[in-house]
């Protein structure tokens, strides 16, 4: 025969086992960042709709992948000095090298790939620059 005693206990073992069960998965679920303080991760949630590329998404692909062509290549660079970029422009860099992971691609091939453009598509200009400052004397 069970007595009201009974209940309380079944009761009190019952929450004991919901309290163990929150408390063990409040342990799993949280973590300590830097300065000990725990902090509880955001769970979120992403649906993705499949749907038909447009023209716009097809060209902004191919744009992608001729800049990838153009600039993201590795290659041996021969007699290389060092320059100094400001420490934004480098994260800039480091940022854009990293989301395309090409292998072997480093800041300094980037680099080197978008000053000789720049070289090259402006080379009339520099040169009609550098005539002007050399033939004028100060």
């Amino acid at each position: 025969m069970i007595t009201e005693y009974d209940y309380f206990l079944y009761v009190g073992v019952i929450a004991a086992v919901i309290l163990l069960v929150w408390i063990s998965l409040n342990l799993l679920l949280s973590e300590k960042d830097g300065s000990g303080n725990e902090r509880t991760p955001k769970i979120r949630i992403r649906i993705r709709y499949k749907k038909q590329p447009s023209k716009a998404d097809e060209a902004l692909s191919f744009l992608a992948e001729n800049y990838i062509d153009r600039y993201l290549q590795t290659g041996f660079l021969e007699r290389r000095k060092g320059i100094y970029v400001s420490y934004d422009t480098q994260q800039k860099l480091r940022r854009i090298i990293n989301h395309y992971n090409v292998e072997g691609v480093t800041i300094s091939h980037y680099a080197d790939r978008i000053i000789r453009e720049h070289l090259i598509m402006y080379e009339k200009e520099i040169e009609e620059l550098l005539r002007q400052r050399t033939e004028d004397p100060l």
